[in-house]
Order: C-alpha cells, then sequence, then structure tokens
C-alpha cells in the first residue's frame, strides 16, 4: 500500500483487524516458523504499532517525501502497570538471586535505569575509582548525556570485578529466568523487572530528591512520563497523613474526640 493511501478511516479499520485477530492469522499463515498463539493484541501493544508508523510518516513528512500525516486514532490504556517493589522486598529477592546478578539488581533499584541501557554500560563509562559513571546519550532514554555518582554499596561491589576495556559492566546470565525464580521464592511472581525502574523513580522521590534532579539520574524526559512512574503507595499516603496531623496537631478538643468515639 502507498504511504499517501493511509487515512484515519484506514487506521481504524487495521486496529479493527488487528483487535479481531485478523492480521495475525495472515502472519501466521505466511510464516510457517511463527510460534507465537494467534490472539488478539491489546490496546497498549496496538498503540506501541501505531507510534512506529506515525514516527515513520512524521520523518517521511520532515523530509518532504508526503505533504501531511493522518489523525491517529489511539486506544485507551487500562493495562498501565503500577507495581514497585518495597526496600525489605527487594533484599528477600535479591537473596535468591545468583550473586552474579546483584551488582546489575541494585544498579536497577538505585538508579532506576532502564535494563536496556543497564546493559550496554562498559567499563570505559566507569571512574577509575567506581565512584561515578558517565552514560552517553545513545543509550540514555532522553538521549541526553549524564554522569551518575553511585552509591558507597554499588562502588564497593563494582571495584571487585574485573575491569575489561569495551566489556559489559553487568552480568546479565539468565537474567529473565533467575528473576522469574527469585520473585516466586519471595513469594511475589506478579513483578517484574522492569517494576526495579518504577521502585527508583520513588525511591529518588521519597529521599527527597528534587524531581528535576530524579529525572536526569533516570533519564525522563518528561515530567508527565515521571509522575506514571513515581507511584504513590499507600503507605506513602498514610505517612503524608501523619507528617500532616503532626505539624498542625489535632483539630478537636480532646473531650470531642473521645464523644467520637
Amino acid at each position: 500500500m502507498l504511504v499517501k493511501n493511509i487515512t484515519s478511516p484506514l487506521l481504524r479499520e487495521f486496529i479493527a483487524k488487528l483487535q479481531s485477530r485478523e492480521l495475525q492469522r495472515i502472519v501466521r499463515e505466511n510464516n510457517p516458523k511463527e510460534k507465537r498463539a494467534v490472539k488478539p493484541m491489546g490496546n497498549g501493544t496496538i498503540n506501541r504499532v501505531l507510534a512506529l508508523l506515525r514516527k515513520a510518516m512524521n520523518i517521511a513528512r520532515k523530509d518532504g517525501l508526503i505533504h501531511a500525516v493522518p489523525y491517529f486514532p489511539m486506544l485507551r490504556e487500562d493495562n498501565v502497570r503500577t507495581g514497585f517493589v518495597e526496600t525489605d522486598q527487594f533484599k528477600t529477592i535479591l537473596s535468591h538471586l545468583p550473586e552474579h546478578l546483584h551488582p546489575l539488581m541494585i544498579f536497577l533499584y538505585r538508579m532506576g535505569c532502564r535494563v536496556g541501557a543497564a546493559l550496554q554500560i562498559t567499563w570505559e563509562m566507569v571512574s577509575g575509582d567506581a565512584t561515578t559513571m558517565t552514560l552517553p546519550a545513545k543509550i540514555v532514554k532522553n538521549k541526553e548525556p549524564i554522569t551518575l555518582a553511585l552509591t558507597a554499596e554499588l562502588t564497593a561491589v563494582l571495584k571487585k570485578q574485573f575491569r575489561q576495556t569495551g566489556q559489559p559492566v553487568f552480568d546479565a546470565t539468565n537474567l529473565r529466568r533467575e528473576w522469574a525464580s527469585a520473585t516466586v521464592a519471595a513469594k511475589c511472581p506478579e513483578l517484574l523487572i522492569h517494576d526495579l525502574r518504577r521502585s527508583g523513580a520513588r525511591n529518588l522521590v521519597n529521599a527527597g530528591v528534587p524531581e528535576t534532579v530524579a529525572m536526569k539520574i533516570g533519564g525522563w524526559k518528561t515530567r508527565s512520563v515521571f509522575i506514571r512512574y513515581a507511584i504513590v503507595a499507600t503507605k506513602d499516603i498514610q505517612n503524608a497523613m501523619n507528617a500532616l496531623e503532626k505539624n498542625d496537631g489535632t483539630l478537636m478538643e480532646p473531650d470531642a474526640r473521645l464523644a467520637q468515639r
């Protein structure tokens, strides 16, 4: 199909076919090696497909290859993850993971870094005393280079590692399988590795780190995206109410409070 023939009504038809599994069946029939089950795409997955196509068309428009980009009817996403890992929970999971994964796990939890970016960090990006890392723009989500100050705990761990120029700092051997096993052992099998990034955002905020600094550390470019990650737990809300009451004092006289009971 010619790009110029892609219109909003056609995109709606495309979405409907993805939701009904029609296109997935065609792909399966034309690709005998395709082993994935034929199932309807979720709204989030469809939106990622549409976003990729829209980005391609915007690039073509900027290059003067097409004159306009149609409206893309994006779908509502109700499956946004809200999981995060409490510190005690993280320690339990860590105790069930093999030692070679500990540096990576601690880095993800402390920095809120993406797994993909962390695995691209090589030893020449780490200072000689292992107190800082300088990440190039190409591996940072917001495409801005950043120098990270590492925690003393992580510095101590990295100093024990063998440095080899050009080689990854973090060993991710069997990462997914080991994570799945460890979360089951820790009785929280629903947690994802990406929940460590959400937890990193929340931990930075709870530690009193200014939003602009936290966003820089984790590579979040916009505040709206960062806020989605900096999840507020019920315990956080309770702590906030306790702090408020401690600051303002009680609003009712003692006798009135007893009468309420």
